[in-house]
């Protein structure tokens, strides 16, 4: 039982009793009959938006390999693409775990999640890999990037491992299985991207460097630690959401989600 059931009990709803593995600090059916969590649900349709947002920017058909309306090839590869695409969909079922509180609903927000992690280490371990699918002089090192077949088959059975682990416990297990992959996820992702940083800075600090994109090279720098500031600070609101419920309650009318 979460904090929040202990504090609070439940106002009953459209949806009826929660069912979910956890249940966050905000008040439920306060503001609505029909959705349980009335601002995580909103809040949720971010993700929708930005998995749009990133669609349309790089819009282009996935059958044609080329910009819609346009004659140049398309600058993102497919597994960019899904990964919008996969933004969406853990948009919609972050929507549908905190507008019901169930069970079934919170697995269509946390599996999602996985896949998406996944698609992004995907991302992240083969950004720098040619067009051709043939590793580079820079990752001939990496086993997983031995042979274009390898990295996917990997990251389909994590995905594989990960669906079981997460749907079939019950109870807090599940939710702590989640994290803990969660987790896994992050910290490959930022460890790979701190690697590539790494190099970044020793390019600009060497002078052999003639025809380097020093701008492009201070830009991915920046992005990267720009990145680190929102990653901490997404995960410090999350723990705040999670461990100190009393305190958010006691801010009365400066939070809305613990109104009456």
């Amino acid at each position: 039982m979460s904090h929040h059931h202990a504090a609070h009990g439940h106002a009953h709803g459209f949806w009826g009793e929660p069912t979910s593995s956890v249940n966050w600090c905000e008040r439920d059916y306060i503001w609505s009959f029909y959705i349980a969590e009335f601002f995580n649900t909103i809040s949720s349709l971010s993700m929708v938006f930005a998995g749009l947002i990133g669609l349309w920017i790089h819009r282009l058909p996935f059958w044609s390999g080329k910009r819609a309306g346009s004659e140049r090839p398309a600058v993102l590869e497919t597994a960019y693409i899904l990964s919008f695409i996969s933004l969406v969909i853990v948009g919609w079922g972050s929507v549908a775990f905190h507008a019901t509180l169930w069970r079934e609903s919170q697995a269509l927000d946390e599996v999602p999640m996985l896949y998406c992690g996944l698609l992004i280490t995907y991302c992240i371990l083969t950004f720098a890999m040619p067009s051709d699918g043939k590793p580079s002089k820079s990752s001939s090192g990496n086993i997983l990037l031995a042979h274009p077949a390898i990295l996917p088959t990997v990251l389909s059975l994590l995905a594989a491992v990960a669906t079981l682990l997460v749907t079939m416990p019950v109870g807090k297990l599940a939710f702590a299985i989640f994290v803990a992959i969660m987790i896994g996820f992050y910290v490959s992702t930022i460890v790979r991207i701190a690697l590539f940083v790494r190099q970044e800075y020793a390019r600009l600090a060497s002078p052999d460097t003639e025809n380097l994109d020093r701008a492009g090279s201070r830009a991915a720098i920046a992005m990267f630690w720009e990145g680190i500031s929102y990653f901490l600070i997404a995960v410090s609101v999350w723990l705040v959401d999670k461990n100190l419920c009393d305190w958010l309650d006691a801010m009365g009318p400066w939070n809305p989600q613990s109104l009456e």
